[in-house]
Order: C-alpha cells, then structure tokens, then sequence
C-alpha cells in the first residue's frame, strides 16, 4: 500500500491543469493562426495592383476670371492603367477623372467608359475635360 502526501496530490493537479489548460490554448489558436494564414493568402493573390499613369494632357482653354474669382478651363487627358497581377483581370463599371489646381476642382467628373484590364495589359484612354460655366470660386486661396 502506497502513500502519498497532500503535496504529490497537488502537485499532480497543478500539472494536470496545466496541461489541460496549454491544450485549450493550442485548440483556440490553432483556428486562429490558421484563419490568418488564409486571410493574408487571400489578400496577396485578390489585391488589385493597379499603376494609373497620366501620358498626356493638352490644355484648350484655361481662362481666369478676376472680377468674379472664377476658373474656366478645357483639356485632354491620356490616361495608361497596368495590371500587373498574374491571376486577375479587372473589370472597370465607372471611374471618374477630374483635374484639380491649387487642391481646387477645375473640371467636372468625366466618367471613363467600361473597360476589362485582363492580367499584365495595358489600357489607354482619352477623354476631354471641360466645364464651362467656371466651376469653382476663388481658386487661388
């Protein structure tokens, strides 16, 4: 018959808690690092890597008024995207493109047309900006 002391019995338990409690931890963390793992996966291939570049702008028209502090203006853009992305192509319902000066919108929005930029392609738009009447007050704040 053995004995043991109330010291090797709690002794026991605390370990048994201890392991029972470092299993819990593995089993809550397993999920989690996992989910992580997948989630930054998911967000490295899906990501859009878009360059827009500005090629070319003609300026038509670029008129300051002084006794109304206003700004007419009248230009084309060309504006190149690039997909660099193997997996992804990317399909554009509506882009907007307006031209500021000062931190002052000069031209209304001009809506780009629907485009499908597919994977490492180019795509090459022109579009004329203008607004007349002026479209801002006092630009030169």
């Amino acid at each position: 018959m053995t004995t043991t002391s109330c010291a090797d019995d709690m002794r026991e338990l605390r370990e048994c808690v201890l392991i029972n409690s470092c299993k819990i931890i593995f089993m809550l963390a397993v999920p989690c690092i996992t989910y992580m793992f997948f989630t930054l996966l998911d967000f490295l291939i899906v990501n859009p890597s878009l360059t827009f570049t500005l090629l070319d702008v003609k300026l038509y028209a670029f008129n300051v008024s002084t006794t109304t502090s206003t700004l007419t203006s009248n230009l084309q853009i060309n504006i190149s995207c690039k997909n660099t992305r193997y997996l992804n192509g990317f399909h554009f319902d509506n882009i907007n493109v307006y031209a500021c000066y000062k931190s002052h919108q000069i031209t209304l929005p001009t809506t780009l047309p629907p485009a499908y930029l597919e994977n490492q392609n180019y795509n090459i738009t022109a579009r004329i900006m203008y607004h007349d009447p002026p479209v801002c007050r006092n630009p030169f704040v």
